[in-house]
Protein backbone atom coordinates (compact mmCIF):
# COMPACT_ATOMS: atom_id res chain seq x y z
CA UNK A 1 0.00 0.00 0.00
CA UNK A 2 1.35 3.37 -0.98
CA UNK A 3 1.51 6.22 1.54
CA UNK A 4 0.61 9.33 -0.38
CA UNK A 5 1.07 12.78 1.12
CA UNK A 6 -2.10 14.80 1.07
CA UNK A 7 -2.01 18.40 -0.21
CA UNK A 8 -3.82 19.38 2.99
CA UNK A 9 -0.81 18.15 4.95
CA UNK A 10 1.53 20.40 3.00
CA UNK A 11 -0.84 23.36 3.38
CA UNK A 12 -1.12 22.68 7.13
CA UNK A 13 2.63 22.84 7.60
CA UNK A 14 3.02 25.95 5.44
CA UNK A 15 0.16 27.78 7.17
CA UNK A 16 1.56 26.80 10.56
CA UNK A 17 4.92 28.34 9.69
CA UNK A 18 3.22 31.42 8.21
CA UNK A 19 1.54 31.85 11.59
CA UNK A 20 4.83 33.34 12.83
CA UNK A 21 4.17 36.34 10.61
CA UNK A 22 0.40 36.57 11.06
CA UNK A 23 0.22 36.30 14.88
CA UNK A 24 -1.13 32.77 14.65
CA UNK A 25 -4.16 33.45 12.48
CA UNK A 26 -3.05 31.18 9.65
CA UNK A 27 -1.86 28.53 12.08
CA UNK A 28 -5.46 28.03 13.25
CA UNK A 29 -6.37 27.14 9.68
CA UNK A 30 -3.28 24.92 9.63
CA UNK A 31 -4.58 22.96 12.61
CA UNK A 32 -7.91 22.38 10.88
CA UNK A 33 -6.30 21.26 7.63
CA UNK A 34 -3.85 19.02 9.46
CA UNK A 35 -6.61 17.26 11.38
CA UNK A 36 -8.61 16.74 8.18
CA UNK A 37 -5.55 15.33 6.41
CA UNK A 38 -4.82 13.06 9.37
CA UNK A 39 -8.38 11.69 9.21
CA UNK A 40 -7.95 10.90 5.51
CA UNK A 41 -4.55 9.23 5.99
CA UNK A 42 -3.64 8.33 9.60
CA UNK A 43 -0.06 7.39 8.58
CA UNK A 44 0.73 10.82 7.12
CA UNK A 45 3.68 12.17 9.11
CA UNK A 46 3.54 15.52 7.34
CA UNK A 47 0.01 16.03 8.65
CA UNK A 48 1.25 15.35 12.17
CA UNK A 49 4.10 17.82 11.69
CA UNK A 50 1.66 20.43 10.39
CA UNK A 51 -0.62 19.96 13.39
CA UNK A 52 2.24 20.18 15.90
CA UNK A 53 3.84 23.24 14.30
CA UNK A 54 0.46 24.97 14.01
CA UNK A 55 -0.40 24.27 17.66
CA UNK A 56 2.97 25.53 18.88
CA UNK A 57 2.75 28.73 16.82
CA UNK A 58 -0.83 29.33 17.97
CA UNK A 59 0.12 28.87 21.63
CA UNK A 60 3.13 31.15 21.25
CA UNK A 61 1.08 33.86 19.56
CA UNK A 62 -1.70 33.97 22.18
CA UNK A 63 0.31 36.05 24.71
CA UNK A 64 1.39 38.41 21.94
CA UNK A 65 -2.21 38.98 20.85
CA UNK A 66 -3.37 39.41 24.45
CA UNK A 67 -0.69 42.00 25.08
CA UNK A 68 -1.77 43.94 22.05
CA UNK A 69 -5.42 43.64 23.03
CA UNK A 70 -5.01 44.80 26.63
CA UNK A 71 -2.66 47.62 25.68
CA UNK A 72 -0.23 46.93 28.51
CA UNK A 73 2.68 46.69 26.09
CA UNK A 74 2.12 50.27 25.01
CA UNK A 75 1.69 51.46 28.61
CA UNK A 76 5.40 51.49 29.36
CA UNK A 77 5.69 50.02 32.85
CA UNK A 78 6.70 46.44 33.55
CA UNK A 79 5.27 45.06 30.33
CA UNK A 80 2.31 42.89 29.69
CA UNK A 81 3.48 39.40 30.59
CA UNK A 82 2.75 39.38 34.29
CA UNK A 83 1.84 43.06 34.36
CA UNK A 84 -1.94 42.67 34.13
CA UNK A 85 -4.38 40.19 35.64
CA UNK A 86 -5.70 39.03 32.27
CA UNK A 87 -2.26 38.08 31.01
CA UNK A 88 -1.39 36.31 34.26
CA UNK A 89 -4.51 34.15 33.95
CA UNK A 90 -3.74 33.48 30.30
CA UNK A 91 -0.18 32.38 31.03
CA UNK A 92 -1.39 30.13 33.85
CA UNK A 93 -3.66 28.22 31.47
CA UNK A 94 -1.31 27.98 28.49
CA UNK A 95 0.66 25.01 29.73
CA UNK A 96 -2.40 22.85 30.40
CA UNK A 97 -3.95 23.78 27.04
CA UNK A 98 -0.79 22.82 25.16
CA UNK A 99 -0.58 19.49 26.99
CA UNK A 100 -4.22 18.72 26.14
CA UNK A 101 -3.69 19.62 22.49
CA UNK A 102 -0.66 17.36 22.20
CA UNK A 103 -2.48 14.51 23.92
CA UNK A 104 -5.27 14.83 21.35
CA UNK A 105 -2.82 13.75 18.66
Amino acid sequence: MENKTNNKSIASLILGICGLFTCGITSIVGIILGVNAKKENPNDGLATAGIIVSIIITVISIPVLSCIACGACQAGGAGCLGGCAGCEALLAGLESEMQMALLAL
